[in-house]
């Protein structure tokens, strides 16, 4: 009997994926831990974590426009509820004071995200030219951009300016991560940055960091200089969390 010879799909790069080939691929594809994490519906810390985030641009707070980059979960929940509120009609009409620009390094996630993203059929999804912030993104009359990239290599690859930023990490701080977040935020960020992150699993560098500053708060200040507008600690599931929102002091 002659041998059956099979073969492994060849791995085929974002960047080669037609819209039709990412929808077919998250229908069918194998849910990572990250798209799992993102899935949980009763979130009740995180929902309140969120919104301490959200009401910060209600529109009687934030009046004028809004440029924000953020790393959107699967339903886009956060976007969704900023939008909502200062937008009128925005699910059939495209924002007009309020702009997103995402980012996501989970591949499963930004495929399921993308099938999802704010306008996707009330407008025509392009795809952006590729450069060196991402190795994918799209956009369309709803959303600046979504890029498949890493946030810490497209914040200190971006030329452009945010009004303000959400850095939401699933994972823990680090020394590293810092600087290149103050980097970010001194020349990239005009307005607000708020920063979530796991309060653990830090490595052996920010450890020792974290000793010398006596909490995760005094280290993030350390580098990340402003106006403490919250400062949270909450469990999401069983990750302990720490999120702290800073402001520019006015010029």
């Amino acid at each position: 009997m002659p041998k059956i010879a099979f073969h492994q799909p060849t791995y085929r790069p974002i960047s080669r994926c037609g819209l039709e080939e990412l929808a077919a691929h998250h229908k069918t594809a194998t849910p990572s831990g990250g798209i799992l994490f993102a899935r949980k519906i009763s979130r009740p810390e995180k929902d309140r974590a969120r919104e301490a985030i959200a009401s910060v641009f209600n529109p009687e707070a934030w009046p004028g426009p809004l440029s924000m980059l953020v790393l959107p979960g699967v339903n886009w929940r956060f976007e969704s509820m900023v939008l909502s509120r200062r937008e009128k009609d925005w699910r059939n009409d495209p924002p007009k004071s309020t702009r997103f620009t995402g980012v996501e390094s989970d591949r499963a996630v930004f495929h399921a995200a993308l099938m999802r993203m704010p306008g996707l059929h009330r407008s025509v999804l392009r795809q952006l030219e590729s450069d060196n912030t991402h190795e994918r993104g799209f956009t369309n009359k709803f959303i600046d951009g979504y890029h498949f990239a890493n946030v810490d290599d497209f914040m200190a690859a971006t030329t452009r300016t945010f009004d303000a930023a959400w850095l939401d990490y699933t994972g823990p701080l680090s020394v590293e991560r810092l600087r290149i977040i103050r980097a970010f935020w001194n020349t990239k960020v005009t307005g607000v940055l708020a920063l979530t992150s796991m309060r653990a699993r830090w490595n052996r560098e920010t450890s020792d960091a974290l000793i010398r500053a006596g909490s995760l708060s005094a280290l993030v200040r350390k580098y990340i200089h402003g106006d403490v507008v919250h400062e949270i600690e909450y469990q999401d599931g069983h990750a302990p969390m720490f999120q702290i929102m800073l402001r520019k002091p006015p010029t």
